[in-house]
């Protein structure tokens, strides 16, 4: 016969069991629990990993974009200002050229050629004023009277150094001073120094080539 004692044995196994059972089950639960949240949180710090790396890797492109763009124009900016400084020194020499021509005899056939065309501008004008340079008023200004004298011009014409080193040639302004006329050699450097430009930019484009 099974005495109480034995019976409190038994039925205290089985609880224990049942309790041992049970608390198997939810530690697995919660294991489990457990291992998805860790592995939820490992997934989402991967990808906000790889998304920040992406934000780096992208802004460094920009960034290196960016850098390219400012290199490429600031050698841009350094081409055209070498090429702006040997502009101007063929100007320069361009301006030594021309004063040597004001030198040489065909100068005189021009300073003829000019005055003419003043004239026929100014022909209905009263009163005419030649700006030349110093040099050529002391050579050339006798030339010029006899000139005017031998085109019969009857109105009033002064001779007056440039203040502006125009290098050769002329500029006449009427009595008025409304209307202006620039045969200087300077102004036709400065009108052809564009031309200049574009041969000297061809040929450096050449030689890049």
């Amino acid at each position: 016969m099974v005495t109480v004692e034995e019976k409190l044995n038994i039925f205290s196994k089985l609880v224990f069991e049942k309790v041992k059972n049970e608390c198997d089950m939810k530690l697995k639960i919660m294991r489990d629990e457990n291992k998805k949240i860790i592995e939820d949180y490992k997934a989402k710090k991967e990808k906000e990993g790889k998304d920040i790396i992406e934000k780096k890797i992208k802004s460094g492109e920009q960034k290196k974009k960016q850098l390219i763009s400012k290199a490429k124009n600031e050698t841009k900016r350094k081409i055209l200002s070498k090429k702006n400084e040997l502009l101007d020194k063929l100007t320069d020499e361009v301006k030594e050229k021309v004063k040597q021509y004001t030198e040489h005899n065909v100068y005189e056939e021009f300073l003829n050629e000019t005055l003419n065309k003043i004239l026929i501008d100014f022909k209905n004008e009263n009163k005419i004023v030649l700006y030349m340079t110093e040099n050529d008023i002391n050579k050339y200004k006798s030339k010029v009277i006899s000139f005017f004298n031998y085109k019969k011009y009857n109105g009033i014409f002064e001779i007056k150094v440039d203040k502006e080193d125009i290098i050769g040639g002329i500029r006449a302004v009427n009595g008025k001073n409304t209307v202006r006329i620039d045969l200087s050699l300077l102004a036709i450097i400065k009108d052809n120094k564009r031309y200049i430009g574009q041969i000297l930019f061809q040929e450096l484009e050449k030689e890049s080539d």
